[in-house]
């Protein structure tokens, strides 16, 4: 597997944007135009999306992305308790 380096304006590689609830996200995205959206309500992953714009995870449209709900769909970041 090959590796290469690119060098990229890491502000405009991250970005704090609101859903349709007011629920903060963080939005980030590669020079190659991929990208992934992580809700800080639950820290879960919601959207990865290729080079291609293609939506590689599945979520249900019945997903409920309102607090105080936990949300439910896409990956959830979990962190080791020490």
């Amino acid at each position: 597997m090959g590796h290469y380096a690119t060098v990229w304006d890491q502000k405009e590689a991250s970005e704090i944007i609101k859903d349709w609830n007011g629920v903060d996200q963080v939005l980030l995205r590669n020079p190659h135009g991929a990208s992934a959206k992580i809700s800080l309500h639950g820290g879960q992953v919601i959207s990865w999306r290729n080079e291609q714009g293609e939506e590689l995870l599945f979520t249900s449209n019945k997903a409920i992305f309102k607090p105080p709900k936990s949300m439910r769909g896409g990956i959830q970041i979990c962190y080791p308790q020490v």
